[in-house]
């Protein structure tokens, strides 16, 4: 990460001669130097600009990028670059080059899928896009604590010389364990070896209302229906919508409409090969935490976990009748359970039960989780929107959170009951069965996929159709991610299980498959080693650990996203990717 200075500059010319004229330049001269003065005070001890190098932390943040547009979806996205400007790297990412202003080679064009619809696209030459400039809010937690999901700048503790920018996770006094996507903690305590994860005291780490809205990624949106779905899929070969059902007619805008009086289902159909990885490997449209800021190194399909915290969002205006007879249900399907959120009438209701697949094929009694009441226009489309994430379930209607009360819509399950749930097996079980395996967990084929449905009661028009996923930790191992077998994940094995002492912290990185973070960091450089030991700390068993004297302050503003990269003639802000961090 480099850093950015700013100055100001204050002055005024005298119109009077003489004497007076140099008095007024003194003036100006020490308005000058107190306004250099001023802005180095600022800069040194409230914020400071930094500009985002790498994409460790996208979408949230964007590194050097290309930015590509969809011809027949309008979608756009940013993409890493693959072309670098050291020869002897071959073209490849080191430590020591820096992507080229022009992506893309004579007989080694750009060629990209769009996320929509997997249609192929390629491109001679693409120019790359700078960084996010970001401002900084130093030396804040010397007046408060950090709290969980900050986006924070720190000093990488095993380079010291690098600044690095992640979102905060764990918290002094804590350990902590990745499991399923998801984060726990508990206060530290002794366990015995192999049973780290069996304490009912540990708690899921619910994000905020305003952090889970910025971190939802989308899986798949009808708004992008495109413009010729004849041309628009994988190789050409045509779009296909992934929502499915009987009885339902949709138009070239993505518009579902069912005319029968008892209404209908619609699924989203995970089968269908939609994309030709880069690396050869066949996707589906599986609901899995696949980036395409990653397409050039993460197309095979093994490299990417099922997701299950998700969100279901829909204009939904029944058609017929009145509100008071709409019935409308949200489902997700995943870790062995069912997850729904019902609307009938005026009520709003969201409720979990065990899936009869996994129940002998009985139907279990619905438990309630939160209620509320709201009202779908027959007139206009309702925004009806279905979150299931950190084990917690949530039913907006237009903006408004409509259920509440109960538990407040969540469910506790601790690590080893997550694992039970999300594979079928016992954590003890898979722990046993591959025990000669780099990662037990690593393997994707161990968890459920989700599936996901919408269902009305009577006739009913649908617009806007879409599914998103939330940011997934993986549990994984380094090289196993790039080139082969190596150091298992901080956190993500019960004999891994992070435990941080006071005034340390733990950080990873949004772009999860792609982020170098404090999973996979080892033990700290030994200028920081030394720092460690005279702050009272255990260096020895202190990996993947960021000491509080580390952490530079708070990122919470994208001030300058450039639409044209360095080399550029003309430097335009693009004032609509304008955002605060959250």
């Amino acid at each position: 990460m480099t850093t950015e200075s700013a100055s100001a500059v204050g002055g005024e010319r005298s119109s009077v001669q003489g004497a007076a004229h140099k008095e007024s330049a003194k003036e100006t001269v020490i308005s000058v130097i107190i306004a250099f003065v001023m802005a180095f005070i600022f800069r040194a001890f409230v914020v400071e600009a930094y500009v985002i190098p790498t994409g460790s932390m996208g979408p949230t943040l964007h590194g050097a990028h290309m930015r590509i547009q969809s011809p027949q979806t309008g979608y756009d996205w940013a993409v890493t670059p693959w072309h670098f400007d050291d020869p002897a790297s071959g073209g490849m990412r080191t430590t020591e080059n820096f992507p080229s202003a022009v992506q893309g080679r004579p007989g080694n064009p750009i060629v990209v899928h769009d996320p929509i619809t997997g249609q192929t696209l390629t491109y001679p030459a693409v120019r790359r896009r700078a960084g996010d400039r970001i401002l900084v809010l130093k030396y804040l937690y010397g007046v408060q604590d950090p709290e969980r999901f900050d986006v924070v700048v720190f000093k990488n503790p095993t380079d010291p010389s690098v600044n690095y920018i992640k979102r905060l996770i764990g918290l002094p006094g804590e350990q902590i364990a990745v499991v399923d996507g998801d984060v726990y903690a508990r206060p530290a305590q002794p366990s015995a070896p192999g049973q780290e994860w069996s304490s009912g005291s540990w708690k899921i780490q619910r994000k905020s209302e305003r952090v889970q809205k910025a971190l939802w990624q989308t899986v798949y949106d009808t708004h992008y229906t495109p413009a010729d779905a004849a041309t628009a899929g994988p190789g050409g070969r045509g779009f296909k919508q992934p929502w499915v059902g009987d009885g339902w007619s949709s138009d070239a805008r993505g518009v579902f409409k069912t005319d029968a009086p008892a209404g209908g289902v619609l699924r989203y159909d995970t089968s269908a090969t939609w994309i030709s990885g880069a690396n050869g490997g066949l996707l589906t449209r599986a609901i899995v935490d696949w980036y395409p800021y990653n397409e050039r190194w993460t197309g095979k399909a093994n490299q990417d976990f099922f997701v299950s915290d998700l969100r279901v969002r829909a204009g939904i205006q029944p058609r017929g009748g009145d509100a008071s007879s709409a019935k409308v249900q949200l489902m997700i399907r995943a870790r062995g359970h069912e997850f729904r959120g019902l609307i009938e009438g005026a009520r709003a209701v969201v409720q979990m039960r065990l899936d009869p697949k996994f129940n002998g094929g009985q139907e279990a009694a619905w438990t309630t989780l939160a209620e509320g009441v709201c009202s779908l226009s027959t007139t206009k489309p309702s925004a009806v929107e279905f979150w299931h994430c950190d084990q917690r379930l949530e039913l907006w209607v237009d903006g408004k959170l409509v259920t509440h009360g109960h538990s407040e819509g969540c469910y506790d399950w601790d690590p080893e009951q997550r694992v039970a749930f999300a594979t079928g097996k016992s954590l003890s079980t898979i722990l046993a069965e591959n025990k000669v395996i780099e990662h037990p967990l690593k393997d994707k084929m161990l968890f459920q996929p989700p599936e996901v449905e919408l269902s009305v009661g009577q006739a009913t028009v649908i617009t806007r159709l879409g599914l998103d996923r939330d940011v997934h930790y993986q549990s994984s191992s380094l090289q196993t991610r790039l080139t082969g077998p190596g150091t298992q994940g901080l956190g993500t094995l019960p004999y891994r299980t992070l435990t941080l002492k006071a005034d340390q912290f733990f950080c990873m990185g949004d772009n999860s498959p792609a982020s170098l973070d404090g999973r996979y960091w080892g033990l700290p450089e030994a200028w920081v080693s030394r720092l460690m030991l005279r702050e009272g700390m255990d260096v020895a068993h202190q990996e993947g650990v960021v000491p509080g004297s580390l952490l530079l302050g708070k990122a919470f503003f994208v001030y300058f996203p450039s639409t044209a990269g360095d080399g550029a003639t003309w430097w335009v802000p693009d004032f609509g990717r304008l955002r605060f961090i959250q």
